[in-house]
């Protein structure tokens, strides 16, 4: 069955809807939002170490990913079990996140979530330089969801 953009975008915050759902109150909650172009599910966990997750979802049937403070990847393919998969990941905590920074300034981060079907990666970097003159490398992994 082919559906349109804006019911896949549906379909696909349902689904999300539906397996924090299950999780309970205690464990997440979801919000939220959509405009013409996108609809935004945002899955905020319970626990403070654990990690959010920012999914946007365009009428192209493709999605846009944030996730903690690094990964953040654009037009993945719209499916639902994609979807899951990588709730089911950040809510285990599958996720390592790097930081390198000089003088308490950031200059580059990176990340990888750690899926059944392939890692995903995410790096943002701050300074034209990379990692040159870095005087701190922080390494952090989020907590488990429940």
């Amino acid at each position: 069955m082919v559906v349109s953009g804006s019911e896949a975008q549906t379909l696909a915050a349902k689904a999300l809807v539906s397996w924090v759902a299950a999780l309970g109150k205690t464990v997440a909650q979801t919000e939220e939002r959509h405009n013409r172009f996108e609809h935004v599910v945002d899955i905020i966990p319970a626990k403070l170490g654990a990690a959010a997750i920012d999914f946007r979802i365009g009428r192209d049937q493709t999605f846009d990913l944030y996730i903690g403070t690094v990964i953040r990847v654009e037009s993945l393919p719209l499916s639902h079990e994609y979807l899951i998969e990588i709730c089911e990941a950040v809510s285990r905590g599958d996720i390592e996140e790097e930081e390198w920074r000089r003088k308490g300034r950031v200059l580059k981060r990176t990340m990888v979530l750690h899926l059944p079907s392939g890692d995903l990666y995410g790096t943002e970097q701050v300074s034209v330089f990379g990692t040159c003159w870095s005087d701190e490398h922080l390494r952090r992994r989020y907590e488990p969801y429940g």
